[in-house]
């Protein structure tokens, strides 16, 4: 089995000296980490924030996560410094500082390769995602889930693929609201 084509993906490294090179003060800054269980799996998610300038008001972000244990020589025993690579690459892509074809990082498409083959769904990790990006705090974001799915959860494996969907747009419902009513302020 041959791994896949990486010509066409940048490596973080380059997207930092480009990022350098575009904004000198710029600065990246972890916004968030936390581990998840997923079906009695552990996952680790790391969010970042790419600054161009001390007084950025609207930094990109970026968020990553990745399996714990990691499945990979390349992911094990360094799980959280893969996802904050990752996450800063993203970070990176947000603000436009680096010239990219594709938004993940060839770390991150070689770290991908010999995982499971029965990896999570895609739609839990874009609810993770949305979950830490949503600035609720845990119980709100709990509330939220409980009140789309109508029952509370302790994992999020817990769900079926429907109620993960039904998660996502309520989630999403939630942060227009919110928005609407600052600007509304």
């Amino acid at each position: 089995m041959t791994g896949p084509n990486l010509d066409d993906y940048n490596d973080v490294p380059s997207r930092l000296a480009e990022f350098r090179d575009k904004y000198p003060e710029g600065t990246l800054q972890q916004i968030d980490l936390q581990i998840f269980e997923i079906d009695g799996k552990s996952y680790v998610c790391y969010t970042a924030a790419a600054f161009r300038s001390p007084e950025d008001s609207r930094p990109g972000m970026g968020t990553a996560w990745e399996p714990v244990p990691g499945p990979t020589k390349f992911t094990r025993d360094s799980e959280v410094q893969n996802a904050e690579t990752s996450a800063w690459g993203r970070a990176i892509i947000a603000v436009g500082a680096a010239d990219a074809k594709k938004i993940a990082s060839r770390e991150e498409v070689r770290n991908r390769v010999g995982e499971d083959e029965h990896p999570e769904p895609s739609n839990t990790g874009l609810l993770i995602t949305k979950l830490v990006n949503s600035g609720f705090t845990k119980a709100i974001q709990s509330d939220i889930v409980a009140s789309a799915i109508g029952r509370r959860v302790r994992d999020l494996g817990e769900l079926s693929a429907e109620e993960v969907d039904l998660a996502i747009r309520a989630i999403d419902g939630a942060v227009a609201d919110r928005e609407q009513l600052e600007e509304e302020e």
